[in-house]
């Protein structure tokens, strides 16, 4: 480093003393200063520093600089020795040069005093910093009149408020509960909002009294709808945690869920026999009527497969003549055709084990129906749409 800074210090030198031989040249004559462009004083001849300091205009050669000899009357000033002749007058000059040389030829490796940049006092206090704002958690804008829930998740206590319960039904953010499980993917197409992840998929439109997952339909409830809250899809809990797998408990002010997310297939939950008949029945005793009370339908040829002992499958309920003949349609011939999308949808609410009634086992248009032994011994349970359901 010092070998560094004492070339450049003879570079600079040397520019100025070429260049002032190059002005004064034709000044000076034979002094003994300057002559032909050198300095033949003893100090620089034909280009070269030959005053015993062992320095040539080429670099520092194998010469002893004898740099250490200071006349007293310099010491003091600055603290290092600084050569006379002309290079006291380049350094005297040039400052920058002079604070080069100084810095190369103080023994301690400081620069003298009147060089040292002045610090800061370390005794003045640190400005005391107000501390970081905590942004906080996120959680849906659920409705003033809603209740918040606290949700534990496999043993973890979530963000109070992430949960709320909305006209007596608990609800869930759908794709934040389902990024709890595993990265996730989202999609929107037709308004209907998809998330899906590792092993599940979930489906929901908002208005829907429903949800899908991988060909399964989940009831959330006449009176709860998939919501948008505040721009978020939040669904009913309990549908929600049957679709990924997970169990539920539902404790008024909390809800506790454990599992792993997982989402079962059509095929591996519906019976494809029982799906068929009990759509194509749905659909001939009901359709044009609305998905609750197509539900309604598939739910009495449920509860007397359930109740009726000669009874084992959907198909001996649909074409059950022991009493008479049970449903019309299947001897009219309208039971083969094509079930409506709506009334397949209703049949496989059915089947995941959502009843509006377990009790009902009848029902009549009443509308065009005359009074009959059902309207005078049995029970009225529901009217949905056209239909009187009794048990």
């Amino acid at each position: 480093m010092k070998k560094t800074l004492i070339a450049a210090i003879i570079s600079v030198v040397l520019s100025v003393i070429i260049t002032t031989a190059g002005i004064v040249s034709a000044s000076f004559g034979s002094d003994g200063h300057i002559s032909d462009g050198h300095i033949s004083d003893g100090h620089i001849s034909d280009g070269h520093i030959s005053d015993g300091h062992g320095m040539d205009a080429h670099g520092v050669s194998a010469g002893t600089a004898d740099v250490g000899t200071e006349p007293p009357e310099t010491a003091a000033d600055s603290g290092a020795y600084i050569p006379g002749g002309i290079f006291d007058d380049i350094v005297n000059v040039r400052p920058d040069v002079k604070r080069l040389w100084e810095t190369v030829l103080c023994a301690d490796g400081e620069t003298p005093e009147e060089t040292k940049m002045s610090l800061p006092s370390t005794d003045t206090e640190p400005e005391e910093t107000a501390p970081a704002e905590t942004a906080a958690p996120w959680v849906p804008a659920y409705p003033d009149d809603s209740m918040p829930l606290s949700l534990s998740v496999n043993g973890n206590e979530l963000t109070a408020g992430l949960a709320a319960r909305m006209n007596g039904t608990a609800y869930l953010p759908l794709g934040e509960f389902c990024a709890l499980f595993s990265e996730v993917d989202t999609a929107v197409n037709d308004g209907a909002y998809t998330v899906s992840g590792n092993g599940f998929e979930v489906t929901a439109a908002v208005g829907d009294s429903y949800i899908t997952s991988r060909g399964r339909v989940l009831w959330c409830g006449a009176d709860a709808a998939v919501s948008d809250i505040g721009g978020t899809v939040c669904v009913p809990a309990e549908p929600l945690c049957r679709a990924l797998g997970l169990e539920l408990d539902d404790n008024g002010d909390s809800l506790t869920v454990s599992g792993d997310a997982s989402s079962k297939s059509a095929d591996e939950v519906y019976d494809a026999d029982s799906l068929y008949w009990l759509s194509h029945i749905i659909s001939a005793e009901s359709r044009g009527e609305p998905l609750e009370g197509q539900i309604a339908v598939g739910c009495v040829v449920l509860n007397r497969l359930s109740k009726l002992d000669y009874l084992s499958s959907v198909y001996d309920v649909v074409f059950d003549r022991r009493y008479g003949i049970q449903f019309s349609p299947a001897y009219s011939g309208s039971v083969y055709s094509e079930p409506t999308e709506s009334c397949v949808r209703a049949a496989k609410i059915c089947l995941e084990g959502y009843t509006v009634s377990d009790s009902i086992l009848y029902f009549i248009n009443s509308a065009d129906t005359p009074p009959t032994w059902m309207t005078r011994g049995c029970t009225l349970i529901v009217t949905i749409g056209h239909h009187d359901f009794y048990a």
